[in-house]
């Protein structure tokens, strides 16, 4: 995972909850999901930052988050093409069974 001295250059703002929503093309509800999904957490998801009743994300934490996803991403197509074609399980099968 990135460290914020991996973002020098971009200001460390706050971006509400609803911004964040549409960056992410999500609901209210999937934000708040995402909140309490210990995998999404471990994997950077930036925690609220409340001010008066209203939720913010950090700026830099959330294109971390980006960014790791963008990478876990990539590695798992990577990992599917290495698979045979039509064998998404890697299981090989030998066909229709002869069952003369």
């Amino acid at each position: 995972m990135a460290t914020d001295a991996t973002l020098v250059g971009t200001h460390n703002t706050l971006v509400p909850d609803p911004q964040v929503q549409k960056e992410f093309g999500v609901t209210a509800m999937t934000i708040w999901r995402w909140d309490r999904d210990p995998e999404l957490i471990k994997l950077g998801w930036p925690p609220p930052i409340r001010i008066r009743s209203r939720k913010f994300r950090s700026r830099i934490a959330l294109e971390n988050f980006k960014r790791v996803m963008a990478l876990r991403a990539i590695e798992q197509r990577d990992h599917e093409r290495l698979r045979p074609e039509g064998r998404p399980s890697g299981r090989i099968t030998t066909g229709p069974r002869n069952r003369a």
